[in-house]
This record gives C-alpha cells, structure tokens and sequence, in this order.
C-alpha cells in the first residue's frame, strides 16, 4: 500500500512537473518571439517572460477548477485572463512597440 501511494505522489509531481516546462516553454518562446518582432531590450523581454509565465499559470488553475465540466465558465475566465495581456504589456513596451504588437496580433487573429 506504501508503494502504491509513494508511486501516485511520484507521478502526481511528474505531471506537474511537466506542466510547469510547457508553461515555461511557451513563455519563452513567446518573449523570444516578441524580442525578434519588437526589437525589444533584454530587460524587456525578462520582463514579458515573467508577465506570460504568470498568464499561463493562471489560465493553468483556471483549467484545473473546470474539471467539474463546466466550460462556459472556463472559456469566460479564460478570456478575462487574456483580456488583461495588453494592459499588462502596456507598462513594458514602449507606445511604438505596443502599436506594432497590436497590430501583429490583429493580423494574427483575422488571419490578414
């Protein structure tokens, strides 16, 4: 029985562990993205990494409180947490580049 629960926390800490490199994966490579696209500072870009680090954990808890189903509550808070994300880079980029990332995630979403 002691083996069978060591082996659940084992692999309990494994998913997670997991978790957390995707989300650390992803916020790399979006301020690595954003850097290249915005010709952004080193400290901005540090700055973008911990911002999307925290938007990804945050959308992550509100993944795991959905598990009871009920999705359009999920998408709702979803969206609020990424409804904050250029309010949020507002205060690390500069006006031009605010305006060329709005512009790039304009294209992004309408496919243009």
């Amino acid at each position: 029985m002691k083996a069978l629960i060591i082996l659940f926390f084992l692999l309990l800490t494994a998913a997670s562990s997991k978790s957390q490199n995707v989300q650390d994966s992803l916020a790399y490579k979006i301020a690595e993205r954003m850097k290249d696209s915005l010709s952004l500072s080193d400290l901005q870009k540090a700055k973008l990494y911990i911002i999307n680090m925290q938007l990804n954990k945050d959308k992550a808890a509100t993944r795991n409180l959905s598990v009871n189903g009920d999705y359009n509550y999920m998408r709702k808070q979803m969206q609020a947490i990424e409804n904050t994300r250029d309010s949020i880079y507002s205060q690390v980029l500069t006006n031009e580049q605010l305006r060329v990332y709005k512009q790039n995630k304009n294209k992004l979403v309408h496919n243009n």
